[in-house]
């Protein structure tokens, strides 16, 4: 049977927010006894922090054909892919989604950096990411899945598949805002890595 990803998301995704709704109040004041999830962090790609330049030369030439698009329901713009489309899919959630096979999406979530959001993003994307696949959480090391480039900082990812299913939530800061990206992917379309090229495009209007 083909499972409507975006509605199985969307659910779990709602559900995760009522339960952080209750802690953000306390979120800023870490438990003694917890621990923070382990993260995979870039900085703005360049040779002392492992992101050779070219890296970042060979994601930004791919975008060269790509079109300038204005998110209708909140504060960005982001370079869009031919075969890609970029809708609204409620107030402060957008998805951008391949024409080909809809199923192979991304939600795309921006907010005000503030300093102190970032945190409850990174642990509720890991959530997110576990929830959608009911499998074990890998950090995300491949350059090709983690959104690098100028302006790009604090990059972690992480991911969880099955065999219908590649899920990766990712979490990064550009300038005044603060990005979160949920990636659902299948094998059969391998988009991960169109994805992360697009959403490293995204920047404040």
């Amino acid at each position: 049977m083909k499972l409507n990803w975006k509605l199985v998301s969307t659910g779990i995704a709602a559900a995760l927010f009522l339960t952080a709704c209750g802690t953000d109040k306390d979120s800023s004041t870490p438990d003694e006894g917890s621990t923070a999830p382990d993260q995979v962090v870039t900085d703005q790609g360049s040779e002392e922090n492992g992101t050779p330049a070219s890296e970042d030369a060979q994601k930004d030439n791919a975008l060269d054909n790509a079109e300038s698009v204005t998110s209708d329901e909140q504060n960005y713009t982001m370079q869009v892919l031919s075969g890609f489309t970029l809708t609204a899919e409620e107030p402060g959630r957008d998805v951008l989604y391949s024409d080909k096979n809809s199923e192979a999406f991304m939600r795309i979530e921006t907010k005000p950096n503030d300093g102190e959001s970032y945190d409850d993003w990174v642990a509720n994307s890991q959530e997110l990411v576990k929830a959608s696949t009911e499998e074990d959480v890998q950090n995300v090391t491949d350059a090709n899945l983690l959104p690098s480039g100028e302006g790009i900082e604090n990059a972690v990812a992480f991911n969880s598949k099955t065999d219908e299913v590649s899920t990766t939530g990712v979490v990064f800061v550009k300038g005044d805002l603060l990005v979160r990206l949920t990636i659902f992917d299948t094998p059969g379309d391998d988009l991960g890595a169109d994805f992360i090229k697009m959403g490293q495009t995204i920047q404040a209007k």
